[in-house]
């Protein structure tokens, strides 16, 4: 975060596919850093909620986010950490999309956690991985679960390769503004831990960066 204030709040950005554990991170992190928190909201989506039977590729598109409402919702965040008065104030951002290029999230993140199950498994282990843990929330009957799995697989996983995967390197964020952290491979606790460690390094290096200011040539 080079070129910004030291009073501007930190947004960190936490992405990755269904099922990989957003939630659940974004919200330990921002407990564990005192930040703001700011989810993907369900009201921020466009199509109205119908099964997975009859779900099509519309739903797993970056334009069924209403990006204004996903905005208006992070500004409110960065204004309320802002009026704490800490030293560096942080929020915390989840989202699905939130690397796709018509994100109107992805201009405020300065640093970005993404979890990805693929790297010790394949593709096919990652998406598996994540596919079961969102096959595993709730009571769902056996044909459900079926149309689940088939739509996460012909939908939800490729679509998570088009807007995060193919996006990583795409986006206005340094290669070390963007981490990567096991999905699959590391417990909640883990990934906990790991998230802080590195959001408290990458702050602390954007303070004595900030303090430093710009280089004097003469």
């Amino acid at each position: 975060m080079e070129n910004v204030s030291p009073c501007r709040p930190a947004v960190i950005g936490v992405a990755g596919p269904s099922g990989s554990g957003k939630s659940s991170l974004a919200i330990a992190l921002a407990q564990r850093l005192g930040a703001r928190y700011v989810p993907e909201d369900p009201a921020h989506f466009i199509l109205p909620y119908v099964s997975y039977s009859e779900r099509d590729a519309r739903y797993e598109a970056p334009g069924n986010v209403k990006w204004e409402a996903a905005e208006a919702a992070l500004s409110e965040a960065l204004a309320s950490a802002g009026a704490r008065g800490a030293a560096r104030p942080v929020v915390v951002v989840e989202h699905y999309f939130l690397l796709a290029k018509v994100s109107s999230l992805l201009p405020f993140l300065d640093f970005c956690l993404v979890l990805d199950p693929c790297i010790r498994l394949t593709d096919a282990e990652g998406r598996e991985v994540c596919r079961e843990r969102r096959v595993g929330r709730g009571h769902r009957t056996p044909a459900e679960a079926d149309a689940l799995r088939r739509y996460y697989d012909e939908v939800v996983w490729p679509h998570y390769k088009q807007h995060t995967v193919a996006r990583i390197d795409r986006t206005q964020l340094s290669s070390s503004a963007i981490l990567r952290l096991d999905a699959a491979g590391l417990s909640q606790q883990e990934l906990s831990e790991a998230a802080e460690q590195a959001c408290v390094s990458w702050i602390a290096g954007a303070q004595a960066s900030s303090a430093k200011g710009p280089e004097n040539d003469n």
